[in-house]
């Protein structure tokens, strides 16, 4: 295992995954199916969660995204989603609950 690698598993890690994702929502960043209510229990539930002008996306993939390159020392690449590491996640459907049925899928998904 390279130094660098084992220096950064052996220093304790903070995340802010919580807090980021607990922060209140405006309404103007929800998804336009959701209600401040909804967001708001979906971000208890799903502590990755975040909103972003309309869409929603994972804090997790974004963190890890910003790694880098260090998945070539330790040989192991992820595969994760543009979508939910740009926070662009958005629902479809032509009515308010076929979109709010499309978010939980993708929710519940993942």
């Amino acid at each position: 295992m390279s130094s660098v690698l084992s220096d950064t598993l052996a220093q304790p890690q903070t995340t802010t995954v919580r807090s980021e994702s607990q922060l209140p929502a405006s309404p103007t960043l929800l998804p336009d199916c959701w209600t401040v209510e909804q967001y708001s229990r979906c971000s208890r539930t799903y502590s990755w969660l975040y909103v972003n002008s309309g869409k929603i996306g994972c804090v997790l993939c974004k963190h890890v995204e910003q790694i880098g390159p260090m998945w070539q020392e330790v040989g192991v690449r992820p595969a994760l989603s543009d979508e939910w590491v740009s926070g662009t996640v958005a629902p479809y459907g032509k009515t308010k609950d076929a979109q709010q049925a499309s978010l939980r899928k993708k929710l519940t998904a993942t």
